[in-house]
Order: structure tokens, then C-alpha cells, then sequence
């Protein structure tokens, strides 16, 4: 999960060269790695909502999707949860384009890096989850 909802304070922290040699002295092969997209729908109106947080532990999920609170009533917020994924391995840095950790994320052969904006767009993590939102949205 590292560096997961810090990922963007981390790189700033600590850069993406550091992240690469802290998973090289830490992790054994394969140093898988993913980016993952969650995104989360409420306007009021009723619709079946997601029926699990994304993150069991997480608690502002939860409250989302209907926990009770201090006083013991529920208020369901209808949330959907869309989420997009893309796998690869983290890699010595290569490429000049993109941002952030572009340079050590491989996917399929090449790092983000490597990758035109088309090539990289079409694998996006937040594509995925905003084409998922979009089609639900749609048949809505």
C-alpha cells in the first residue's frame, strides 16, 4: 500500500530516485505496483449505492455509504464507488515524458515515461474509473 493516499507527498518528500531504492532494498522480485483511481458519486437523489466502502477501514467511506453516527441514526448517503486500476513494476527510471512517478512505473515494457500522451491516456488509471462513472452516468 506505500505510499498510497501520501503518494504525492512522498514523491515531494522524498522523490521518485528514493522510492525506486527503497523498493529495490525492500521488495524481492517482482516489484509489482499499481495506480489506483477511486471515484466517488452522491447528489442526493436515490440510486443503489455501492454496497461496500472500497477501503473497509476506511471511516469516511463508511460513514458515506450509511454507518450510523453518535446518536444512533442512519443516514444513508446514496454513494457509487467507481474505481480504474493499472498494474505494472516499479523500474529504474527511464523516459522523459510525464510526471511524478512516470519514470520508475512500467506497464507492459515500457514506463510511463516512455509512453506518448495517447498511449499513456488509453491505460490511465483515472480513464478507467471516469469511463466506468461516464457509462453508469449514462444509463442512468
Amino acid at each position: 500500500g506505500f505510499p498510497g493516499p501520501y503518494s504525492a507527498y512522498v514523491e515531494e518528500t522524498l522523490g521518485v530516485d528514493t522510492v525506486r531504492r527503497l523498493v529495490d532494498r525492500e521488495i524481492d522480485e517482482p516489484r509489482r505496483a499499481s495506480f489506483r483511481c477511486v471515484l466517488a458519486y452522491c447528489d442526493g437523489d436515490p440510486f443503489e449505492a455501492t454496497p461496500d466502502p472500497v477501503d473497509r477501514d476506511d471511516r469516511s467511506a463508511a460513514a458515506a455509504a450509511g454507518a450510523t453516527g453518535d446518536d444512533g441514526d442512519a443516514d444513508t448517503l446514496p454513494v457509487k464507488l467507481f474505481d480504474g486500476t493499472v498494474r505494472g513494476r516499479i523500474v529504474e527510471a527511464r523516459g522523459d515524458g510525464g510526471f511524478g512517478y512516470d519514470p520508475i512505473f512500467e506497464h507492459d515494457g515500457a514506463t510511463l515515461a516512455e509512453m506518448s500522451p495517447t498511449e499513456k491516456n488509453a491505460i490511465s488509471h483515472r480513464g478507467r474509473a471516469l469511463a466506468k462513472f461516464a457509462s453508469w452516468l449514462d444509463e442512468r
